[in-house]
């Protein structure tokens, strides 16, 4: 699908990797609405992006109301909306008993059933006008196992299947869906802040880069490539190694420390909620 005068609304849109999405969009000539829960944050992003072809809307992927003005604020800036890109997402690593149900509420609400609602809002009218395309943000983590964040690799792999299967069901409408699955990516984002990258070895294949990653989301619109793991070969061999024998990827896993890491960030970050 072309992008040149697209109208996107790409969620999560205030930090990450939202800001180095939206320029990737707009060098190929897209119109993006950027929508996240804090108007402040989003006015310093449009401010550093072409404000022209930008427009913000405040709101909470996990609201249902927020979702429908997200949708019709993009509209009225840029006409219907020809792109979706499912961006917004947390984690946290935790041991999983540490996990309350609340917090699992949360992360599966904004992982998972708000990138489903955003789609279910947004198919219908691209359906009508016979092109679009969705764009889900998944991870790494939606195609291996990861320990001590297993409710964020839950609603991944759910992001991956829903892409699958929705991309199927749409086939030869004109409209499309694509899953980016980052490794652990380098200076922004979630996993650069909580410093989680910097102690993986990059013999793992896991790492990425954010400019990889926006590059991605171009590629898998214009090309309409169903999905694309941004990360090393090994990592792009996860599924794969999964598929053939979980035993075997989690021995690997262990050796190059994969696992390791995340067991020493869930309990750091369960002792440090412990001691507030």
């Amino acid at each position: 699908m072309e992008l040149d005068g697209a109208s996107i609304l790409l969620t999560g849109g205030s930090r990450g990797l939202g800001p180095v999405i939206a320029r990737a969009l707009l060098a190929r000539g897209g119109r993006v609405t950027l929508s996240a829960r804090s108007a402040e944050d989003l006015e310093k992003v449009k401010a550093s992006l072409d404000g022209d072809r930008v427009a913000i809307v405040a709101g909470d992927v996990s609201n249902e109301t927020d979702r429908e003005t997200m949708l019709a604020d993009a509209e009225a800036a840029f006409g219907p909306v020809d792109i979706l890109v499912n961006n917004a997402g947390i984690e946290s690593n935790l041991p999983f008993p540490e996990y309350t149900e609340e917090e699992i509420h949360g992360i599966i609400a904004v992982n998972l059933d708000a990138a489903i609602q955003m789609t279910r809002l947004a198919v219908p009218g691209m359906l009508k006008r016979g092109r679009g395309h969705v764009v889900n943000m998944a991870s790494l983590a939606g195609k291996a196992a990861v320990p001590y964040n297993t409710v964020y690799a839950a609603t991944k792999h759910g992001l991956v299947g829903f892409t699958y299967s929705l991309r199927a069901e749409l086939h030869g409408t004109g409209v499309s869906v694509s899953v980016v699955c980052p490794g652990y990516v380098t200076d922004v984002g979630m996993f650069a802040e909580g410093r989680i990258h910097k102690e993986v070895p990059r013999g793992s294949g896991t790492w990425t880069t954010p400019a990889r990653v926006a590059a991605a989301v171009v590629r898998a619109i214009e090309q309409d490539v169903p999905d694309i793991v941004v990360a090393g070969f090994l990592g792009q061999l996860a599924d794969v190694a999964i598929a053939i024998s979980p035993r075997m990827a989690g021995a690997a896993a262990r050796r190059n420390r994969a696992y390791r890491i995340q067991e020493l960030e869930g309990k750091k970050q369960a002792a440090a909620r412990r001691r507030r």
